[in-house]
């Protein structure tokens, strides 16, 4: 009786500690219901995903131990390869300590079985730049230990060309040599430094914490520039056997973050929608010119608008229509409530832009109409722009009302399309001589390399 109560005070104690800093962090999204799929938000981009069969450490405030790879990888991998782990770093192991993680999983890796070594952060001060700590007075051991340790840090450092120390920046020399080790015995590694934004959990200084992704981001780059390692952030590195990857990511720490975060996504696009908007108002002012009113820029580049998408749309497809045909004279359509096309590009050929995004889930154009006009024929041009609104696909109905069997009194006066690769290549295969893609015609015109950015390609 006597034990099982000492058992439950030491319970009741452990439940009540209290945890600061990036650690209270990083037990707190482990703890989350929501957990592992919120981290596997965070790793989705590097291939790597833990599941609830994989095993990692700490497991949360009810267990939050940290762990050292020579006793988590056993039984995950294999005794041998913790033991020669161990001989890796240390000398003498007896009384001695491999490096503590903040968080350590098995993972899946590019469908392959991996590790994922999670080092978190809460504030600026914690990206240290300070060596590894030797007591003047300490053990035979200990320098044993001390002089081990450089030489797997240095072995590291010359497979790397990158400039890691025990004498410098030692928690990130020793960070990124494990990692390097670990892929050199064929096991694929994401290193993944996070940082905790508002991270509201440290007290008693003025710590000066992250509170937005770009603070992170260049606090993290510039720490990596003290050991010559930007080299390696998001790119998997070779180590023989394996590869592994140095990537790091901010992580909102509380709702407060999120709604600061939104508010923040707000005013920028609130800011560029009113640089859009008055650009589509100076690209369509109107001047009188002898009796009537006409458009001061006769080349305009977009139409007036609040479907900001759409507009996309039309500016890439007219740029791209005036490289194609450079003797034509292609214009935006001036009555566009009163016709079913958006340029003209002459008087009985016209072209209606329809622009999808990725943001859809299922992205569908806005109603295809049949022409009334039977001696215009309307085409309509299908984009596909990604979620930074840049050219993904693009696809030509070269005729509206032969697609939509146009015949007087058919009912059928209008449908939308899917824009599913799927779908659209089902399309084409049905109408071979109406549908056409256009992506690579684009291309000669566009840069398009990587859907990073885009730049002209003069005709």
């Amino acid at each position: 009786m006597v034990r099982t109560l000492k058992a439950l005070q030491s319970i009741k104690h452990r439940k009540m500690k209290t945890y600061y800093g990036s650690q209270k962090a990083m037990l707190d999204m482990i703890s989350k219901e929501s957990f592992p799929a919120e981290l596997n938000m965070y790793l989705e981009p590097y291939k790597c995903s833990i599941s609830k069969s994989d095993q990692w450490l700490p497991k949360g405030l009810d267990n939050p131990a940290e762990g050292e790879l020579v006793n988590f990888l056993n039984p995950p991998m294999n005794d041998i390869i913790c033991q020669e782990l161990q001989n890796w770093w240390l000398a003498v192991p007896r009384n001695a300590n491999t490096p503590n993680w903040d968080f350590i999983s098995t993972c899946t890796i590019d469908n392959k079985p991996g590790l994922l070594l999670v080092e978190a952060k809460g504030h600026i001060s914690e990206l240290s730049d300070v060596g590894k700590p030797l007591a003047k007075d300490a053990s035979d051991n200990s320098f044993q230990n001390d002089r081990q340790i450089d030489r797997a840090i240095q072995m590291a450092n010359q497979n790397l060309d990158i400039e890691i120390s025990k004498d410098h920046s030692y928690q990130l020399s020793n960070r990124i040599a494990h990692a390097w080790w670990l892929a050199s015995k064929g096991i694929p590694t994401l290193l993944l430094y996070i940082g905790f934004k508002d991270c509201q959990y440290a007290t008693g200084k003025n710590y000066e914490i992250f509170k937005f992704d770009s603070d992170w981001d260049s606090c993290f780059k510039e720490h990596l520039k003290g050991v010559n390692g930007l080299r390696l952030l998001n790119k998997w590195t070779s180590s023989g056997a394996s590869e592994f990857m140095l990537s790091s990511v901010a992580v909102p720490t509380s709702k407060e973050s999120r709604l600061r975060e939104m508010n923040m996504a707000i005013s920028e696009y609130a800011s560029a929608y009113r640089r859009l908007d008055d650009l589509q108002l100076n690209e369509n002012k109107k001047a009188d010119v002898g009796a009537e009113k006409s458009f001061v820029f006769k080349d305009r580049i977009i139409p007036r608008g609040d479907q900001k998408t759409g507009a996309f749309g039309e500016f890439y497809v007219l740029e791209y229509l005036r490289r194609e045909y450079p003797n034509k004279t292609i214009k935006l359509s001036e009555n566009l409530s009163q016709k079913g096309y958006d340029i003209e590009v002459s008087s009985t050929e016209c072209i209606s832009v329809k622009a999808v995004s990725s943001y859809a889930d299922k992205p569908k154009t806005s109603p295809i109409k049949r022409e009334e006009d039977k001696d215009v024929t309307v085409a309509v041009h299908i984009i596909v722009l990604d979620k930074l609104f840049l050219p993904i696909d693009y696809w030509i109905i070269k005729d509206v009302n032969s697609f939509l069997g146009y015949k007087e009194n058919v009912k059928r006066t209008q449908t939308s399309l899917t824009v599913s690769e799927g779908n659209m290549k089902r399309l084409k295969q049905s109408f071979p001589k109406l549908i056409i893609n256009n992506w690579e015609n684009f291309g000669k015109y566009f840069d398009v390399n990587n859907n990073t950015f885009l730049t002209y390609r003069h005709a």
